[in-house]
């Protein structure tokens, strides 16, 4: 009886070390290791629980009602998360956080732009078509504009006050000089401007051309075009349009050749724009683990002719002279210089340099 009441012991003994054993093996388990959706929604949660700490420490609202913008897990297996502050459902311009994890799950750092004791009655006063017109008003009227304005309510911080305003981007794309993306924030209690920027974002640099080179194009019947669907990007002639004043965008077409081999003297400019956007998203994609712009081989404005895929859209020769190149609507844009302060605006570091603003721009939203 004694000798199996020790053998119960000892086998009682044995399970209890493996239990153990077992719960630490469980404990030192990466809590992200296979970036599933319920490690997702595991970071989220431990991230606004940190968060939720930070908000009884500072006066930075109810977390809760904070905007889930992103959640990810990158090839570190750190997870991300970034939230915007909102203000009874209306969001704080530049006012956010990123919380980030390491593979266990502990915080090693924040990002942090959240704003303190917001105060600021959320109701506006007016309409945005009324908004629209305060800020026509303030760029010369609507004569200058070439697209329909993009309106969103939002609580601005200035150096005085805190303000509710509507965010009006009054677009001005005609290939002039005078090409602009203009942003104004408008008071919605007063009317007042309270801010603004240009919202075009452009690059420019020394015309050094690639050469003799091998570009990813597809074939559909008897001709062959500029669109990588590997890739999922397409490179277009813009024919020295641009966007006029019924903001049609001006005359967009294929480039097209019969024996895939690009020597045409208008398409110089494409093949070096494609080979640009070609190298870059490799590069996101070996460096970063990133499938393009919105990593998703996004976002698309077109699709190719020979499988119908969506396709990140290069436009060359943009307008007359035009001295710039620019990341606007998801698209990359180049204009072919006036021949004397620039040549066309297509070599690899402008066009790597357009379209990390379409990443930049989709990492934050």
């Amino acid at each position: 009886m004694k000798k199996i009441l020790g053998l119960l012991a000892v086998a009682v003994c044995v399970l209890m070390v493996f239990g153990i054993v077992s719960k630490r093996a469980e404990a030192n388990k990466a809590v992200f290791s296979t970036g599933s959706q319920d490690e997702l929604d595991n970071a989220k949660r431990i991230s606004l629980d940190i968060l939720r700490y930070r908000a009884a420490q500072r006066a930075i609202g109810n977390v809760d009602e904070y905007q889930i913008q992103k959640v990810e897990i990158d090839e570190l297996r750190m997870a991300h998360t970034r939230v915007r502050q909102t203000v009874n459902g209306v969001p704080v311009w530049e006012g956010e956080a990123i919380v980030h994890l390491d593979a266990d799950g502990r915080m090693t750092t924040i990002t942090d732009d959240l704003k303190e004791s917001v105060a600021v009655n959320t109701k506006p006063n007016f309409s945005e078509k009324e908004a629209a017109m305060f800020a026509m008003n303030a760029y010369s009227g609507s004569a200058q504009i070439t697209g329909a304005s993009q309106i969103a309510l939002y609580v601005y911080r200035s150096t005085d006050r805190d303000h509710l305003v509507y965010r009006v981007e009054t677009p001005r794309l005609d290939g002039s000089a005078d090409t602009s993306a203009p942003v104004v924030f408008v008071d919605a209690h007063t009317g007042e401007i309270v801010d603004g920027y240009n919202n075009l974002q452009t690059g420019t640099g020394s015309s050094l051309y690639s050469g003799n080179i091998n570009i990813s194009t597809s074939l559909s019947g008897a001709n062959y075009y500029m669109e990588d669907t590997t890739r999922r990007q397409g490179t277009f002639n813009m024919n020295n349009t641009g966007n006029t004043s019924t903001g049609t965008g001006g005359t967009q077409s294929r480039y097209t050749d019969a024996d895939d081999n690009w020597t045409a003297t208008n398409a110089r400019a494409g093949v070096d724009a494609h080979y640009g956007a070609a190298k870059t998203f490799d590069y996101y994609q070996s460096v970063h683990g990133r499938n393009g712009i919105d990593g998703n081989y996004g976002p698309g404005t077109t699709t190719a002719v020979s499988n119908g895929v969506s396709i990140v859209a290069s436009r060359v020769h943009f307008g007359s002279g035009y001295n710039n190149a620019f990341w606007y609507q998801n698209m990359m844009t180049y204009g072919d210089g006036d021949g004397s302060t620039f040549t066309p605006l297509t070599t690899i570091d402008i066009c790597g340099h357009e379209m990390t603003h379409g990443v930049t721009e989709h990492l934050q939203t």
